[in-house]
């Protein structure tokens, strides 16, 4: 593949000279997968020491059968939409649930625009005191007609429009950049009617997942909600706080433009 662009030509091929250049880096090479055995090994051990298990949160184990047969929430959605599932048209009269690690997403059937609380309350008056009461789940976002957008949890709420908490903030264990997260989750144009996070153990630093892994991520709570970007040091470091998919991109952007490749529009 030819790289392009003219003003650090022959780059691409630098990093591998240097590499080989160190017989250490190929011994660590090979060595690093074996480390990483005995890692996942040791880690296995002390979980079986603790009586830690995965964390299903509801009854997910019995109902989700796209997860028994290996698929993903993104092609249930998509086959779902294409009415090649079994029950071709069960989703155009019950309400579709999309799970994404220790997220869920509930689309319900009434309506094209996203329901708010008050229309939900009439049409599922059991949903959210269930779903807020559930022991697996940390908060639930709604959109209320008369407040607003509103994180609901077992002891308290929080208003999102104006700041406001009653009783104890449900975002509180999830750090602080929550508020910041679910206020644009809450923007988006598709959200959904209802959001779902599961819990959040802060002793274990775990969160209670959705789907059949052992790991997930998706939502908010440990170490997926602390992301990390790993470049090399002689590229400028960002001037900013990265916030969001969309400012990494204008950051890889400006990274191109200064290896001379065409990165088009940065800003």
């Amino acid at each position: 593949m030819r790289v392009a662009g003219t003003k650090k030509e022959g780059r691409a091929g630098k990093g591998y000279s240097q590499y080989f250049s160190r017989p250490a880096n190929a011994v660590r090479t090979l060595v690093a997968p074996f480390a990483e055995i005995v890692r996942e090994r040791r880690a296995a051990r002390d979980q079986m020491r603790r009586g830690v298990e995965p964390r299903l949160c509801g009854s997910v184990r019995d109902a989700d059968s796209d997860s028994e047969e290996g698929r993903t929430e993104s092609s249930a959605w998509s086959r779902s939409a294409r009415g090649q599932r079994k029950t071709a048209h069960a989703s155009e009269a019950k309400p579709t649930v999309l799970a994404s690690g220790n997220l869920g997403l509930i689309y319900l059937p009434e309506g094209d625009a996203r329901l708010t609380m008050e229309e939900i309350d009439r049409s599922y008056p059991e949903l959210l005191p269930g779903l807020v009461e559930h022991p697996g789940v940390g908060f639930v976002l709604v959109r209320s007609a008369a407040e607003g957008s509103l994180v609901l949890g077992a002891s308290g709420r929080r208003n999102l429009d104006t700041g406001e908490v009653e009783g104890d903030d449900p975002l509180g264990p999830f750090g602080p950049e929550a508020i910041v997260m679910v206020t644009k989750a809450s923007g988006y144009s598709n959200a959904a009617d209802v959001m779902v996070n599961s819990m959040y153990d802060p002793e274990r630093d775990e969160v209670a997942a959705f789907e059949h892994q052992v790991s997930s991520h998706g939502g908010l709570g440990g170490p997926q909600t602390h992301p990390f970007v790993l470049f090399p040091t002689d590229l400028h470091a960002p001037a900013d706080i990265i916030e969001g998919p969309a400012a990494l991109h204008f950051v890889l952007k400006g990274w191109l433009a200064d290896l001379g490749q065409p990165a088009g529009r940065v800003s």
